[in-house]
């Protein structure tokens, strides 16, 4: 494997670093996104999609600035940008 390969996917331990544990917004958005789901109610249906929303943007952010690896760190980044290109303003 090409060295620019081996640092992209290794964190300043040398391990690697693609997957890790769920953190706390990960969680979040696996509730939320559940919660968003059932059939209780525009306002609760909107709070949790907009829970889901900031969730998935805290994560993304979190990702962008603390990220383990440069792998994770681009990873942030396009889910960041996918996140904004794909929301549209409800009136």
């Amino acid at each position: 494997m090409p060295n620019f390969l081996k640092r992209f996917f290794q964190d300043d331990n040398g391990e690697y670093v693609v997957a890790q544990w769920p953190n706390l917004p990960v969680y979040m958005i696996m509730a939320s996104s559940l919660l968003s789901r059932l059939n209780i109610g525009s306002a609760a249906h909107r709070l949790f999609e907009l829970t889901t929303f900031g969730s998935i943007f805290l994560w993304a952010y979190l990702e962008i600035t603390q990220g383990n690896s440069p792998f994770r760190r681009v990873l942030g980044a396009g889910v960041m940008v996918w996140l904004l290109a794909t929301t549209t303003a409800n009136p």
